[in-house]
């Protein structure tokens, strides 16, 4: 609250929950639910609870994932649906921590690649506020999706924001309607006049046959 005080315009975040895996176990599997589930839900609903209570600011809820790419839309949902539910309709949510099922066999792979375009087509079309990859240092960290450790040099997935930035650069999201083969995902971008682009993603080892139409 001095922060907030002192600097009106600083956004403050919390706490950097790394426990939403769990919530796959409830809203995936069904009656598969560990004792972790509840856990790690305590702990989101007494933070939340203190939080309120201290009338503390939170500006941002932050969270981590590092699960298959197919889980991180039901994580951020239930994010969001728990801070509304608590009362915290304004505070927004990052997912400051993520990169699709790390593994070092994976690093620098086209389906490293294909994962993690498939997880930005997942957050654009989510309620998702900020999202902070792990990580993109250079020379450092060897679960880096950007740069080889040893090279530094480009590594696929860091292809996959150039494409990215590509829809940024036309500013608006499309409406899209899709009917995706299951590891398949898909966002577009237009600039409201004759442009627009499409991102596809195919994050699974097999082949995917996609139809494409443009609508008016």
């Amino acid at each position: 609250k001095h922060l907030k005080a002192k600097f009106p315009e600083i956004k403050i975040f919390g706490y950097g929950c790394c426990g939403f895996n769990c919530v796959n176990a409830r809203t995936i599997w069904g009656e598969e639910v560990t004792p972790w589930f509840d856990r790690w839900n305590d702990c989101f609903t007494n933070f939340l609870a203190e939080v309120k209570s201290a009338g503390a600011p939170l500006d941002v809820f932050s969270f981590h994932s590092y699960a298959d790419v197919g889980h991180y839309e039901g994580q951020i949902a239930y994010a969001r649906k728990m801070l509304d539910k608590c009362g915290f309709t304004r505070t927004e949510t990052a997912l400051d921590e993520w990169l699709p099922s790390p593994r070092k066999e994976k690093s620098g792979t086209a389906l490293q690649a294909a994962e993690v375009a498939a997880a930005l087509c997942v957050f654009q079309n989510s309620p998702l506020d900020y999202a902070m990859i792990y990580d993109a240092r250079c020379g450092l960290g060897e679960y880096t999706p950007f740069f080889d450790p040893v090279t530094q040099k480009p590594r696929k997935a860091y292809l996959s924001f150039r494409a990215f930035a590509e829809l940024r650069q036309l500013k608006s999201a499309a409406a899209m309607t899709a009917e995706l083969p299951v590891g398949v995902w898909a966002t577009a971008a237009t600039d409201g006049r004759a442009c627009g682009a499409i991102l596809l993603a195919n994050a699974t080892k097999a082949e995917a046959n996609v139809r494409i139409g443009c609508g008016n």
